[in-house]
C-alpha cells in the first residue's frame, strides 16, 4: 500500500525523526517510512512509538518515566502491541483502558 494522506505523511515525516534519532536508519525520510508501511494501521502504531520514544504528548514507556504528575493528568503507556491509559487521580495512578496497537 503507498500511502498518500497529507495526514498520514506527516505522521512518516515524525516516525522518520525518530529512527534517525535512535540511529537505526540514519538517513531516513518520511517517504521512506511511507514506503515501507504495509498500512495506515502501521503508521499509527509506529507514530505511537515514537511519541513515546520522545515523550510527548503524555506518551511513555513506563509510569516511572512521568515526572511531577498532576492531579486529573492522562499518560499513553506504550508496550509491544499495546496501550495502556491511565489517569493521576488523588495521587496514584488508575488504569483507564487499554488497546492493542
Amino acid at each position: 500500500m503507498v500511502i498518500t494522506s497529507p495526514f498520514m505523511l506527516e505522521l512518516c515525516e515524525y516516525i522518520a525523526q525518530h529512527m534517525r534519532a535512535k540511529g537505526v536508519w540514519p538517513d531516513c525520510t518520511g517517504a521512506d517510512i511511507a514506503n515501507a508501511a504495509e498500512d495506515n494501521d502501521q503508521v499509527t502504531s509506529w507514530y505511537y512509538d515514537a511519541l513515546a520514544y520522545f515523550k510527548e504528548k503524555n506518551w511513555y514507556y513506563s509510569l516511572d518515566e512521568v515526572k511531577d504528575p498532576e492531579e486529573f493528568m492522562t499518560v499513553n503507556i506504550r508496550t509491544k502491541g499495546r496501550v495502556d491509559t491511565y489517569w493521576y487521580l488523588g495521587g496514584v495512578w488508575k488504569h483507564a483502558g487499554s488497546m492493542d496497537y
